[in-house]
């Protein structure tokens, strides 16, 4: 929701004062920040205390308010960030002057600040480097370290970018990284980073410590529930009965009333099923796991819910069911012909033609942690091989994190702010909030490009048209894909 510059600093100044976060009302992506969003489904997010090591006295001079670790003068030191565009460390702030007409102004306004003092303070000089979009910043960051030559000494790596640079050993371990005179926040209070992406205890990335916004989850068409009069999916969650059972008798029910059960594409089906059962791609010691008891479960289910012809496939294309891409993202809102929808959050909005909510992916028989949703290896920053006095740089990476330091309700609030411009309901908000940082498992076979993914999406068409069996091509699957890995990272 847009709200007038006037607004946003009115509301700034009474959190400030309070430090409280107050849930406003309205319409309304890496573990939880600084405090984390309240595990009560429709609760605002709890008041953060203050800053670590904040007695309310004034800092000693050598460490000014709003720093994290004692000034260095690093001598003038150029520090490229490069990236896919030119964005800054604050995440979505530009680098240029802030823009007072920009909805986000005034958190924007902090990160340009921030840079600017990290700048001052520490004698660098920060260089914006456009690396191009994902799949050039990916080649370009590849071929320089190849060649030697880093082309930056922070690189905002996508996840397309991090399997490449873990596999081929082109980033340091930010966890064994020491400095004469400074303590990490990364090993310490991770008050303003948060670990990204790690493989044991060997930390590669970081991001900032703001929490995520909305994660995967289930979009519900409320008006065609209760036109339907089928039982309520909201109230099933929120009285903690919400399962791969319910699910499917609602989705059972609406198409023995000529309607589909779910839509949205059958990759985003496969990580909410799987992360729901506890199911895994590849194990802790990076070994192939897809035929695992509860992947293949979750598998089934698919090719149940597949057979059942419960999913919103194209009929009018029996060579291609699947129905495109496009068809596939977008088919729910413009049909509305569907209860459900595994939502990407680019596609849920306000313009819905009818009134929709927001619950987690129900659990499956076999979930004991009460994850609902897997993710591969997301965004964060990583230092390549090959940089020169590294400990400096995490030190910079930590000091650009820290724009909302002694305000970490802003993190949060930044958060459920962007929200509330997309979701009907402030339970909508909080739960969104609450399922991306709580309820998420993280494992790498998700990021790996061309080889578990090829193999997931062979599976969905052989399940599709009753082809095969899911546990016998999982484990048919089992020797290439482990090779793969062996490959990739022995």
């Amino acid at each position: 929701m847009r709200k007038t510059i006037a607004t946003i600093l009115s509301l700034l100044v009474v959190l400030a004062m309070t430090l409280a976060i107050t849930a406003c009302g309205g319409n309304g992506d890496d573990n939880g920040g600084t405090t984390a969003p309240s595990p009560t489904p429709g609760t605002p997010p709890t008041t953060p205390g203050d800053p670590p090591g904040d007695t309310g006295e004034a800092p000693p001079a050598a460490v000014p308010r709003g720093n994290i670790h004692p000034v260095v003068d690093l001598g003038g030191r150029e520090i490229r960030i490069v990236s896919w565009g030119t964005y800054n460390m604050g995440g979505s702030a530009p680098y240029e002057e802030p823009d007072p007409e920009d909805p986000n102004y005034f958190i924007h306004r902090m990160q340009y600040d921030n840079m600017r003092r990290v700048e001052e303070q520490f004698n660098v000089t920060i260089i914006h480097v456009d690396g191009g979009d994902y799949g050039m910043h990916r080649e370009g960051f590849l071929a320089s370290q190849v060649a030697g030559n880093p082309d930056g000494e922070i690189i905002r790596a996508p996840g397309s970018l991090l399997i490449p640079a873990l596999a081929g050993g082109h980033a340091l371990v930010l966890s064994d990284i020491t400095m004469d005179g400074i303590t990490f926040d990364l090993l310490s209070n991770q008050s303003v980073t948060n670990v990204s992406a790690a493989i044991g205890a060997d930390i590669y990335t970081v991001r900032g410590a703001s929490p995520l916004g909305m994660g995967p989850m289930l979009a519900v068409n409320m008006d065609l529930v209760n036109s339907l009069g089928l039982p309520n999916p909201v109230a099933l969650y929120e009285a903690g009965t919400w399962t791969w059972e319910h699910l499917m008798n609602i989705m059972r029910l609406a198409s023995a009333q000529g309607y589909f059960g779910i839509a949205g594409t059958q990759g985003d089906l496969t990580r909410l099923l799987i992360g729901s059962n506890d199911g895994i791609l590849v194990d802790a010691n990076l070994n192939y796991a897809a035929n695992h008891p509860n992947t293949v479960a979750a598998f089934d289910q698919m090719a149940t819910i597949f057979q059942e012809r419960l999913w919103r496939w194209n009929p009018d294309d029996p060579g291609d069911p699947f129905g495109g891409w496009a068809r596939q993202q977008h088919g729910f809102v413009e049909g509305a012909d569907t209860v459900f929808f595994t939502e990407p959050s680019w596609v849920i909005n306000l313009e819905a033609p009818f009134h929709f909510e927001m619950i987690p992916f129900p659990v499956g028989p076999a979930n004991t942690s009460g994850n609902t949703h897997v993710v591969g290896l997301a965004y964060g920053v990583l230092i390549p091989v090959g940089t020169p006095n590294p400990g400096e740089i995490l030190m910079i990476i930590e000091e650009l994190h820290s724009w909302a330091y002694g305000n970490e309700w802003m993190l949060i609030e930044a958060v459920a702010e962007s929200l509330r411009g997309r979701l009907h309901t402030e339970a909508c908000v909080q739960r969104a909030i609450h399922t991306a940082n709580n309820t998420r498992a993280i494992d790498i076979g998700w990021s790996i490009e061309g080889g578990l993914g090829w193999l997931i999406y062979a599976l969905h068409w052989d399940l599709f048209h009753g082809y095969s069996d899911a546990a016998e091509m999982l484990e048919t699957e089992r020797a290439p894909r482990q090779e793969l890995l062996d490959n990739l990272f022995r």
